[in-house]
C-alpha cells in the first residue's frame, strides 16, 4: 500500500537515543548543534514583538501540538491531533500523499469532471491518472460501475481521490456511495482520499445530509484534506490539514512516514500555526456571508431562466460555488460560446476546462460568489445573448 521511496527507517538511531537520553537526565552542559536563531538569544525585530510567541522557531513536521488539537476539537472528531498533518496548502497535502503512497508509474484515481489541479500534481509525481466518471441524470452521483472498470484499468491503482462537494458539479458523496467506495478500497488495498475544502456551503437546493466520511472508524486507510483557504476564505494564510482514520497499524505506519516527508519541507509558517483556534473559532460570521451570497446568486439564476423561459438551464448542485449552465447547441460548443459571450461582455468558464461529458451539450461554469451587481447584470446579459442566437438560428432555419 506505502511507497517503497517512503520505506525509511523511523526509530530513533543509537546517537539520537543517547542524545535524548543526556537531556532527560538533566546532563547536557554544552549543545553546540542548536541551527535555530531564536532559540539561542537572537530577538524578534521590534515589529514583530508583539508576535513573540508565534515567532520562536519550534519546527514540528506535522505541525504545532496546539493546532492539530484545535483542529480536531473545533471538528468534534473522534481523532487524535497525532492523526493530524498541518500542510500550507491542500496542494502540498497532494503532494505529501503521492509520495507517501505512489511508486513512479502506479496509478491514482481520479473524478471526472473535475478540477485540473490533479492532472498537473499526478505528472510531477510520475504517476499515472485514471479517470472514473460522476453522471447526470437531473443531479449527479458517482458511477460506481465506471469506478470498477476504471480500477480493472489502472496498473497498481494505490490511491483512489474523491472530491466532496466536487468542484464544479457539487456532487457530494452519500452514505451509500461511500460504503460502497470503502468496500472497493478495502477489496483493492487502496487508500481513500477525501478532498472537503469546499464542506459546510450548503446551497438552498433540497438535498439529503450527505456522508461525513470521519464522523466514524474507517475500514480503510482514509485521509480527509481541508484547508483556510475555503473554510475560512482565508487563502492568504496559507494552511490545510490532512486528517488519517482507518485501521490502527496502517495509520501508525502512514504517519511515521509523513512526518518524515514533511520534516524534508518545512513549509508551513508558525504564526498561523498559533493563531489556527482564533482563526476556526472565528470564521463562522464569513461563512455565513458566503452561504447567504451564493445561495441568493443560485436563487437569482434559477428563477429568471424560469422567468424568461429561457433555453438556457442551471443544472442541479447542492453545495460548493459554482453553477454550471447548459446552453443550446446551435451548432457551438462550450468554447465557442464562451467566445460569444466574452464579445459582449461576460466571461464564463468552458465546461471542458473540467472534462463535463460530451453528452452534456455545451455547458459553462460562472462563480456563485460573484458580488451582486455583477452576478445579476452579468447573468441577465448572458441569458439575453443566447435568446438572441435562438433567434438568428430560427430566421436562418
Amino acid at each position: 500500500m506505502f511507497a517503497k521511496r517512503t520505506n525509511w527507517p523511523t526509530t530513533a538511531n543509537a546517537l539520537a537515543q543517547h542524545w535524548r537520553t543526556v537531556c532527560e537526565s538533566g546532563d547536557l552542559t554544552f549543545d553546540l548543534t542548536p541551527s535555530n536563531p531564536t532559540a539561542v538569544g537572537f530577538a524578534p525585530s521590534p515589529g514583530l514583538l508583539a508576535l513573540e510567541t508565534s515567532c520562536t522557531y519550534k519546527p514540528e513536521p506535522l505541525g504545532l501540538p496546539l493546532a492539530r488539537r484545535a483542529l480536531v476539537d473545533h471538528f468534534g472528531l473522534d481523532i487524535p491531533p497525532e492523526h493530524c498533518c498541518l500542510t500550507a496548502s491542500t496542494s502540498e497535502a497532494y503532494g505529501f500523499l503521492l509520495s507517501l503512497l505512489c511508486d513512479p508509474g502506479s496509478s491514482v484515481l481520479t473524478p471526472t469532471p473535475g478540477y485540473p489541479l490533479l492532472h498537473h500534481l499526478c505528472e510531477l509525481h510520475d504517476v499515472a491518472r485514471v479517470d472514473y466518471p460522476l453522471a447526470y441524470d437531473g443531479s449527479w452521483y458517482l458511477d460506481l460501475g465506471g469506478l470498477r472498470d476504471a480500477i480493472a484499468r489502472a496498473h497498481n491503482p494505490s490511491m483512489l481521490v474523491v472530491i466532496s462537494p466536487s468542484n464544479p458539479t457539487g456532487h457530494c458523496l452519500t452514505p451509500a456511495e461511500l460504503a460502497a467506495i470503502e468496500e472497493i478500497c478495502i477489496s483493492n488495498e487502496i487508500a481513500l482520499v477525501i478532498d472537503q475544502v469546499f464542506a459546510g456551503y450548503d446551497l438552498p437546493t433540497p438535498h439529503p445530509p450527505p456522508a461525513r466520511p470521519l464522523d466514524s472508524p474507517r475500514g480503510c486507510l482514509t485521509f480527509g484534506l481541508g484547508g483556510l483557504s475555503k473554510y475560512a476564505a482565508l487563502p492568504q494564510l496559507k494552511l490545510s490539514w490532512m486528517l488519517a482514520a482507518g485501521p490502527r497499524d496502517l495509520v501508525d505506519t502512514a504517519m511515521a512516514r509523513l512526518e518524515i516527508i514533511a520534516d524534508t519541507y518545512l513549509n508551513l509558517a508558525g504564526p498561523v500555526q498559533h493563531a489556527l483556534p482564533s482563526l476556526l473559532s472565528q470564521a463562522a460570521p464569513t461563512r455565513t456571508a458566503i452561504r447567504r451570497r451564493i445561495g441568493a446568486n443560485q436563487t437569482f439564476v434559477k428563477t429568471i431562466c424560469i422567468d424568461k423561459q429561457s433555453p438556457v438551464t442551471p443544472l442541479h448542485t447542492t453545495h460548493g460555488w459554482t453553477q454550471l449552465l447548459q446552453l443550446p447547441r446551435l451548432g457551438l460548443d462550450d468554447q465557442q460560446w464562451a467566445h460569444e459571450l466574452l464579445a459582449q461582455g461576460v466571461r464564463t468558464q468552458p465546461g471542458y476546462l473540467f472534462d463535463l461529458p460530451p453528452g452534456l451539450g455545451p455547458t459553462l461554469a460562472v462563480s456563485l460568489l460573484t458580488t451582486p451587481d455583477v452576478f445579476r447584470p452579468g447573468i441577465t446579459r448572458l441569458l439575453e445573448t443566447v435568446a438572441q442566437a435562438c433567434r438568428e438560428a430560427t430566421v436562418r432555419s
